[in-house]
C-alpha cells in the first residue's frame, strides 16, 4: 500500500499520464461528457426549428387578424353607410 500511495515501484506507471491510461482511468467520464454534448448540440438545433415554426404560425395568425380586422372595418363602415342611407329615406 506504501508503494501505491507513494507511486514507486511497481506502481511508477501511475506517475506518468499516457493518452492511453487517461482513456483507461476515464473513458466511462469521457463518454459520458461526449454523449451530454451531442444531447445539448441536438436539443439546441431542435429547440430553434421549433421557434422558427412557430413564430412563422404566430406571423400567419397575426396576418389572417390583422385581414380578418380589416374586413370586419370595411362591413361595418358599409352597415353605418347604409344606416344611414335608409334612416334619410
Amino acid at each position: 500500500e506504501l508503494y501505491r500511495t507513494l507511486k514507486l515501484g511497481p506502481y511508477a506507471y501511475l506517475r506518468s499520464w499516457t493518452p492511453s491510461r487517461i482513456w483507461d482511468e476515464y473513458s466511462t467520464a469521457i463518454l459520458i461528457a461526449l454523449a451530454a454534448a451531442a444531447a445539448f448540440v441536438l436539443h439546441s438545433f431542435r429547440a430553434q426549428h421549433l421557434v422558427r415554426v412557430r413564430t412563422k404560425q404566430l406571423q400567419d395568425a397575426m396576418e389572417e387578424q390583422e385581414a380578418l380586422s380589416k374586413a370586419l372595418n370595411a362591413l361595418t363602415k358599409r352597415y353605418e353607410a347604409s344606416k344611414r342611407a335608409y334612416s334619410v329615406a
